[in-house]
């Protein structure tokens, strides 16, 4: 774990609501590319690859800059695309988090961003995709 990553971490455990599932969220961003580090910017922000994690403000919210389309939503959050809505931002859209119910929004879209830098969307082996169990 380099610094950038424990000053992230500690960030993290000052929101005592959402300090596990930040921790979920940068575990999961981490383990999609292998080896990845986080790298703080002259922004201030976290940057895991393709994600980044800012704090702009002092309430308990953390806001996750993905590079997704903003104009092709991932079909997975069709149903309920209110919930945690992407908009346009620097260096990349960003939706903010402020509750824990959204963690699966927020994994999709870091799936989502992941696919794109593939060039392609990520599949999941029969039974193994998030919403099937």
């Amino acid at each position: 774990m380099n610094k950038d990553e424990a000053e992230l971490r500690e960030r993290f455990a000052k929101l005592p609501k959402l300090k596990h599932m930040a921790v979920a969220l940068l575990e999961f961003a981490q383990s999609v590319q292998e080896n990845i580090g986080v790298m703080k910017d002259e922004d201030g922000c976290f940057r895991v690859g393709y994600v980044a994690f800012g704090f702009p403000s002092d309430r308990e919210l953390i806001r996750l800059y993905v590079n997704v389309d903003l104009l092709k939503p991932p079909p997975d959050l069709m149903l309920y695309p209110q919930a945690l809505k992407l908009r346009s931002g620097h260096p990349f859209p960003f939706c903010d988090i402020e509750k824990v119910w959204q963690l699966y929004h927020a994994a999709v879209y870091i799936a989502e961003a992941y696919g794109q830098v593939l060039g392609t969307r990520i599949t999941y082996p029969p039974g193994e995709h998030p919403s099937a169990n």
